[in-house]
């Protein structure tokens, strides 16, 4: 059995030669490495698509790294981010925050979870111990993705579900826009999807699992057609292990 090393604790730097579309400065990204580096070049996964990219990191196949943008021009550079885990406790009382403040899905509108929303009716409510420690992860949610028109946190409808998931909605580098949903479930793990919505619509799923990305894939004919009257062009289900320490709600 081959054991896929996960969230790397190197420093360093990768150099991506071609055009990435909706990368800033600033954005913190996930790169798989899916080869050997050779002369200095290694092949790398980065939003579903496969680059050659230069670094002079010492990377292993398989390996998961977690990236911030640090430039776009006349190159784009990434490097290494020290991991930021959030413990069970932050998270904990990151849900039980928002619960209290606004309510629960189906109770509330959608867009009475956006992070703005939340941190108003924060400054209004009593303060407690935990007070001060949601209001942090919200801001480092705000600060995370500067590119981001609406961030929302939206809690699973089930009592007893652990579910959550994190929708953050962008302008594209055209007129079009990019729309992230992270989820969280008890029974298929983390998934991720990016819709892409420019002259039609352009999706794809990650999970951390095989056996997730399978059914996934089994249900994913049904879900283009019924997203055909969007326009949708493309539609792929594709398997991502999760780098260790990283929380859903980050």
């Amino acid at each position: 059995m081959q054991i896929t090393p996960l969230a790397s604790s190197k420093s360093g730097r990768i150099f991506v030669r071609e055009a990435v579309p909706s990368l800033q400065v600033g954005r913190r990204v996930v790169v798989t490495v899916l080869g050997r580096p050779k002369n200095g070049q290694v092949l790398v996964s980065l939003f579903g698509r496969r680059l050659s990219v230069e670094t002079s990191m010492k990377l292993v196949k398989g390996e998961v790294l977690n990236l911030k943008v640090q430039a776009v021009h006349p190159r784009v550079v990434l490097k290494v981010e020290p991991e930021a885990s959030r413990s069970q406790e932050n998270t904990r009382i990151l849900e039980a925050f928002v619960e209290r403040l606004v309510g629960r899905l189906g109770d509330r509108p959608v867009r009475s979870f956006s992070v703005q929303n939340i941190l108003e009716q924060a400054l209004q409510a009593p303060k407690d111990a935990s007070h001060a420690q949601a209001i942090g992860t919200l801001l480092d949610d705000l600060l995370g993705h500067p590119e981001a028109l609406a961030t929302l946190l939206i809690p699973v409808v089930d009592d007893d579900s652990g579910g959550r998931a994190r929708v953050t909605i962008e302008r594209g580098q055209s007129r079009g826009y990019l729309v992230r949903f992270d989820m969280h479930t008890d029974h298929l793990g983390h998934i991720e999807s990016t819709a892409r919505l420019d002259d039609g619509l352009d999706v794809e799923i990650f999970t951390e699992t095989p056996e997730s990305a399978d059914l996934l894939r089994d249900h994913a004919i049904e879900l283009f057609e019924r997203l055909e009257s969007l326009g949708i062009k493309r539609l792929e289900v594709l398997h991502r292990p999760r780098p260790t320490g990283l929380d859903v709600l980050v």
